[in-house]
């Protein structure tokens, strides 16, 4: 008998902002620059930033060529904590700076939640107004609809 599956969520803002803090704890350990980081998979110092403050996710093929460039480990980026690997970091004066862009971090993930959440809402109706169906009807539309759809439906009845 096979057990029922259980329906898994994962929340997209707190993977992009644990990988950011990974990107950003990997990067302070080997002392290394956004620029040159940057360079490297042909990107600016700006798309780093981006990428390292959660404002941006970062591509899986950039986030490999990153991993081989410098010699992260792939496996800790993706499925490591954060708060563990801030402890290699042996300089109280870097480790401070980390902790201050990781709150940081959390509050660009907060207000992707939010936006996420009142973007949820009028979603759906965009999506019918972008495929030219009328989705903010005045009340003189949805007479006019009701009108229209009694009629097809007189009409369904009188055929059958």
């Amino acid at each position: 008998m096979a057990l029922p599956q259980q329906k898994i969520t994962v929340d997209i803002f707190d993977e992009r902002g644990r990988l950011a803090k990974m990107l950003l704890i990997q990067r302070m350990q080997i002392e290394e620059t956004q620029t040159r980081v940057g360079n490297v998979i042909s990107v600016s110092f700006q798309q780093i930033q981006k990428n390292e403050s959660g404002l941006n996710g970062i591509p899986a093929e950039k986030l490999l060529m990153i991993c081989r460039a410098f010699g992260y480990d792939f496996d800790v980026i993706t499925n490591g904590n954060p708060y563990e690997e801030i402890n290699k970091i042996h300089s109280p004066k870097v480790k401070a700076k980390v902790l201050h862009k990781f709150k940081s971090i959390d509050l660009v993930m907060q207000r992707h939640r939010s936006m996420a959440a009142k973007y949820e809402k009028i979603l759906p109706v965009l999506e019918l107004e972008m495929n030219y169906q009328k989705a903010f009807l005045t009340p003189q539309d949805k007479k006019a609809m009701a009108e229209a759809e009694e009629m097809y439906q007189a009409g369904a009845r009188s055929v059958v």
